[in-house]
């Protein structure tokens, strides 16, 4: 979705603000045997680590399209993120 506001500021001057909201993508998951499962999710990390807590793999593939419309692929080991919580 796309908004434009149009202001009119001093001696005579338009400014147009366009806003671009963010676009949901959909994101393939699979091992190449049992598991195959979609995603939407904003961005590859926050999918990735929803997909994560659901399952237990230790590899997996992932396609989704680009915000360009390139069609990227990647080989995920799991899980990612902080290996050791911070101590007290």
């Amino acid at each position: 979705m796309i908004t434009i506001r149009i202001e009119k500021r001093e001696h005579n001057k338009n400014i147009i603000n366009i806003h671009h909201m963010a676009k949901q993508r959909i994101y393939k998951f699979t091992d190449g045997n049992e598991i195959n499962e979609e995603i939407t999710a904003m961005s590859w990390k926050k999918a990735v680590k929803s997909f994560q807590n659901k399952v237990k793999a230790k590899l997996i593939y992932i396609e989704w399209i680009s915000k360009k419309g390139i069609e990227m692929t990647k080989w995920q080991t799991l899980p990612i993120g902080r290996k050791d919580k911070l101590g007290k």
